[in-house]
Formats: structure tokens, C-alpha cells, sequence
């Protein structure tokens, strides 16, 4: 397995257009683990990047955002902003999919 210990991975400079958000959730396990069976400590991920400006394309899939919302829920710290404004990207998408703040709504 690839840095097994692995804790903390920032990345930055992602392009939010070709990023394979889809295999985000895999990288963290679920909170029941089989006897034996490995998986990563992996307990905070953090992604930055520096566009501008968010196109309808850019948003995360609904499908996705629902399953990265599940994965803050069991306290894993997951952080995907804009490298320049801050700006939690995870409860853009979320927002933009099912409007209102997930947040505020204990969602996200």
C-alpha cells in the first residue's frame, strides 16, 4: 500500500474540470473495519485551487458531494477551497444541487 501511514495530504493547484472527485470517498474508510483487513489513517485531505470563477461543470456531482458530506459526518476533515478566496467548494456544490446551506441545515 502506498504511504500507509499517511494523516494529513494537502494538494493544490487542482483543475476543478478534470478532477476525479469520484474517487475522493474511496480514499476514507468506513467506520466499521473488518478484522484484519487494512486501510489508510487518512484523517484530513484539503485540496486548493485557484480558479476564479465556478461554472455549472465545475460543481462537484450530487451524487459525490452526498457521499463527501457523509465522510465530514464521521469527522473526517475534508476541505476543498478556492485558493484564493477561501471558500468551502464541498457546501458550493452542495448548495448549488440542493439549494439552501447544508450547513445551516446540519448536512454538511
Amino acid at each position: 500500500m502506498f504511504v500507509p501511514r499517511l494523516k494529513h495530504l494537502e494538494i493544490v493547484h487542482i483543475d476543478l474540470q478534470s478532477f476525479p472527485w469520484h474517487l475522493v470517498p474511496s480514499l476514507f474508510p468506513p467506520n466499521l473495519h473488518p478484522k484484519g483487513a487494512q486501510y489508510r489513517p487518512l484523517q484530513e485531505l484539503a485540496f486548493d485551487f485557484s480558479d476564479d470563477m465556478y461554472k455549472e461543470d465545475d460543481y462537484i456531482d450530487k451524487d459525490v458531494v452526498l457521499k463527501l458530506s457523509e465522510i465530514r459526518r464521521r469527522n473526517y476533515k475534508l476541505i476543498v477551497r478556492n485558493q484564493w478566496a477561501r471558500e468551502d467548494f464541498i457546501q458550493l456544490s452542495y448548495d448549488y444541487h440542493f439549494g439552501g446551506s447544508g450547513l445551516a441545515q446540519g448536512m454538511i
